[in-house]
């Protein structure tokens, strides 16, 4: 009897956590500001490790899903508060910097490595 009611409690509340989980996580539900304030620093403390990295250490995958991340914030927090359009706009003008200086390691490694 034990075992029967303990499971019963147990199942409902990983139900109950799961169901909250996924209520939290819907962007509909959630206030807009808070929403795009959370992307911004999720964005920001992205380019943060991608900063932090060696430049023969980031993996092509890695800058995709950066690029990805970025796209998809300006597109569900575009218009929303010039303040975080602001933060969305230096963080991409950063990427863009970071992206350059990457292709122009590679390239001067690989000429390097031709010599």
């Amino acid at each position: 009897m034990i075992w029967v009611a303990s499971s019963v409690v147990a199942i409902s509340w990983a139900a109950v956590g799961i169901y909250t989980g996924l209520a939290t996580q819907n962007p509909a539900r959630q206030s807009a500001a808070g929403f795009c304030e959370y992307r911004v620093e999720l964005v920001r403390d992205r380019l943060i490790n991608l900063l932090e990295q060696a430049p023969g250490q980031i993996s092509t995958p890695a800058g995709a899903k950066f690029s990805n991340l970025l796209r998809e914030t300006r597109a569900l927090c575009a218009g929303r508060d010039p303040e975080t359009t602001r933060k969305l706009g230096r963080i991409e003008a950063l990427y863009g910097d970071f992206d350059l200086r990457s292709s122009r390691h590679a390239d001067a490694r690989q000429e390097l490595l031709a010599l």
